[in-house]
């Protein structure tokens, strides 16, 4: 179609054609962080637009120019400097990154960006050439462009907007003079006048055009005021998770709907009218962002009261006070028992008038509002409400550990707490006897004489006997909520443990107030002292005033570390980051917590390590491909001994270590295998929730399955039950059989190069645990 084109016909194409791609690398560019500027980038797309046209028409040129550069590098390679070797490194290297990075499991690094994006725009040019100077279908041209362009915007890459505006335009111009040459070659020679000809494309592409506009404008949002459909949101949530992570368009952007403080029912830990329990479902949707030097509990509101299987906040005095103010009240003598830090929150999926801080904030500093309302509790709440990209700065006196400050003359009391009536509130006539009774023989048991002591008695006793479970069946009618988790259902999340601990504190005298807010500890891949902080992280603790030091974090969940508090003072000075660490147990292999020796850490991937160094052998210094190849094949082999001994090493290993030990290990491998069986634990899913999920996958004719084996490593590692020989013998034999069926699907030649050539289950099993 485009031989015989005319020289304005051929210029309209090539314009047409280098928009297209120009718009697409663009979006591509920012998406994986190209540093060049704007016509730059153009420039670069002209000239590599233009020679894979060239090469394409003309392809015997190309295998010529190849040929030439191959001798080319081979010529300097044996005469003047070693270049094959450091070229074939920097290949496998930028292979591995850029294969990593399709699976999602690491980002593009800084060198090897720009041949990144070299790669796409080759890989876009030619597809795109193809259709147009090929003369075929123009519509096959809009899965990738308009598919990019609208999931990249739906992501808050806001370049993709202007650049889909760029590609319709060009679409519309190249395919409007397609069917201008259609028609054209139809009526050449027939009897009939050209404008009668003309009239039925026109009125074809003017609709076409219409029907295109009218499309696009009804698929991207208008505005900040979208319609609310929740019952629909809710189903597609279900069968396309995916999509609760993308562009919600609007109520959490200034303008839409207006923000509110916060409401810990709307984290799906709790039901409408604060009540207590049940099963829940938890979102992963992303709300904040935390830049912070170390992980934080972020309080969102306080409970005082508690009757009726809820918490209620009283009505609380409060004080305003000026954006940049101090507001914490703390003398120069008084500093001493504190150590200052910031917290930067941007929020993402989220708007509240609640602003979230730890336990002491002093000033709040935002571009926006005047005044910011702090109550007696210390909670903060901003009239103006933050919104989707909008940050604000928290300075906080972190009080400092509870063993640094009973070595200093603080001398806080019960007596002097204002309002601490409300913090030993207790409902007439609910707690039970057995409660009651339960208390005082874990204080007894424990020895406990001071109110630390009975606080940590009890936060052991109820991190050790009981098991964390977000699928719990309903509160039954007529029973108390503290009294059945405690004796009935023996199992629970963060409001179980939060609302018993208070509740037995109280009953001890202790002053409590039970707190609702997120814990920031999950650091984003990539960025140093920045955490991710997603819906799923609402969490519920407890603060109690522990005489002489004052408010004191306990944490009663067992899926979250216990704070470190040093019980006694250190003689060094303690890391500040160990010393409030949040990081604990999560539901992937990262948090397994086991501890090996540093001869374990077999995979180091960092540059340098013997993968690295093993991949391409020193040897090479001569003889170009034929002498590559005779190494590529003597080193598979030793690749798959090495893997080998690299098993057999650590089955020796675990020959001297605790039961206990083994069964964390050989858990992960489970999850390993049944990872690579296409079975892979979701965010957030408990490691119950994801062996009942998947159970009936991996249903085999005996007693003992994944369900069991998951219900022993729980207890191991959250209640401190010991694993019997029989138990591990289990674990043993259910490795065997997955690695068996594992075997059979995948093929023997396949199972072997994955688990003793690439090591992945090694990799993968151990990588969390070192």
């Amino acid at each position: 179609m485009y031989k015989n084109l005319s020289v304005s016909q051929k210029l309209i194409s090539y314009i047409t054609y280098i928009a297209m791609v120009f718009s697409l690398l663009y979006v591509y560019g920012v998406v994986i962080g190209v540093e060049l500027n704007f016509f730059v980038q153009f420039l670069m797309v002209v000239l590599g637009s233009l020679a894979v046209v060239f090469f394409m028409k003309k392809p015997l040129v190309f295998y010529i120019l190849l040929v030439l550069s191959m001798i080319s590098i081979l010529g300097v390679h044996r005469y003047v400097t070693p270049i094959l070797e450091p070229g074939i490194q920097r290949l496998v290297a930028l292979s591995s990154n850029i294969f990593n990075h399709l699976r999602g499991d690491e980002f593009i690094f800084p060198e090897n960006v720009l041949w990144f994006w070299g790669i796409l725009l080759g890989l876009i040019a030619l597809f795109t050439a193809f259709i147009i100077f090929k003369g075929k279908r123009v519509y096959w041209l809009l899965p990738l462009y308009l598919g990019s362009y609208i999931y990249y915007w739906y992501i808050y890459i806001d370049q993709a907007y202007m650049m889909t505006v760029v590609f319709i335009v060009a679409f519309l111009v190249l395919f409007g003079m397609n069917k201008y040459f259609d028609e054209q070659r139809d009526w050449e020679g027939a009897e009939r006048t050209r404008m009668d000809s003309l009239y039925g494309p026109w009125i074809l592409t003017v609709g076409i055009y219409s029907l295109l506009i009218i499309m696009l404008a009804m698929v991207l949002p208008k505005s900040s005021n979208a319609l609310e459909w929740r019952w629909l949101e809710d189903r597609v949530y279900d069968v396309f998770p995916f999509v609760e992570d993308m562009r919600s368009d609007s109520e959490y952007n200034r303008g839409g709907r207006e923000a509110e403080t916060f409401d810990f029912t709307a984290t799906g830990f709790q039901r409408e009218g604060n009540r207590l329990g049940g099963p829940v479902n938890l979102s992963s949707r992303v709300i904040m962002q935390v830049e912070a030097t170390t992980s934080h509990y972020l309080r969102g509101n306080v409970r005082h009261t508690y009757g009726d299987n809820r918490w209620e906040t009283l009505s609380e005095p409060s004080r305003t006070y000026g954006v940049n103010q101090d507001f914490g009240g703390i003398s120069e003598e008084e500093e001493k028992y504190f150590r200052q830090t910031y917290i930067t929150i941007t929020h993402e999926e989220f708007a509240s008038r609640s602003l979230f801080a730890p336990l002491n904030p002093v000033e709040v500093r935002s571009p926006r509002g005047d005044e910011v309302i702090v109550n007696r509790d210390g909670v903060l709440v901003f009239p103006e409400g933050v919104y989707q990209r909008e940050s604000y700065t928290i300075k906080v006196l972190r009080p400092r550990l509870y063993g640094e400050l009973m070595e200093t003359d603080i001398d806080l009391r019960k007596e002097d707490l204002e309002d601490a009536e409300i913090y030993l509130q207790l409902p007439e006539g609910e707690i039970t006897d057995r409660t009651r009774e339960l208390t005082k023989n874990i204080i007894e048991d424990a020895g406990a004489k001071t109110d630390y002591d009975k606080a940590k008695a009890i936060e052991a006793y109820l991190r050790e006997n009981y098991e964390y479970n977000t699928q719990v069946e309903p509160l039954p009618l007529n029973e108390e909520f503290v009294d059945h988790f405690l004796f009935e259902s023996r199992e629970g999340y963060c409001t179980y443990y939060a609302t018993s601990m208070a509740i037995m504190l109280r009953l001890e005298g202790i002053p409590v107030r039970y707190i609702e807010g997120y814990v920031a500890r999950d650091e984003v891949e990539g960025e140093h002292q920045v955490y991710e902080v997603r819906q799923r992280h609402a969490h519920t603790w407890v603060e109690a005033f522990i005489e002489p030091v004052g408010w004191v974090n306990f944490e009663p969940t067992p899926a979250f570390p216990e704070p470190f508090r040093q019980d006694g003072l250190l003689d060094t000075e303690e890391d500040e980051d160990t010393a409030i660490d949040v990081n604990g147990p999560e539901d992937d292999f990262d948090d397994l917590g086991i501890e090996f020796d540093e001869d374990l850490n077999w995979e180091g991937r960092g540059p340098g390590d013997q993968e690295t160094q093993t991949a391409i052998s020193p040897s090479v210094t001569r003889g170009g491909i034929m002498v590559l190849l005779l190494i590529f094949i003597g080193f598979m082999p030793a690749r798959f001994l090495y893997g080998m001994m690299q098993y057999r090493r650590r089955e020796r290993q675990m020959r001297n270590w605790s039961s206990e030990k083994k069964v964390l290990c050989l858990y992960a491998y489970l999850l390993e295998l049944i990872n690579k069986m296409g079975q892979e634990q979701r965010q957030g899913e408990t490691h119950y929730e994801f062996a009942n999920r998947i159970a009936y996958k991996l249903y085999e004719e005996r007693k003992i399955g994944i369900k069991e084996l998951t219900h022993i490593f729980v207890q191991s590692k959250y209640g401190n039950v010991p694993v019997s020989d029989e138990d591990l013998q289990l674990f043993q034999d259910y490795r065997d059989r997955l690695e068996d069926r594992l075997k059979n699907d995948w093929g023997k030649r396949r199972y072997l190069y994955s688990k003793y050539i690439r090591r992945d289950f090694l990799i993968k099993a151990d990588k969390g645990t070192e």
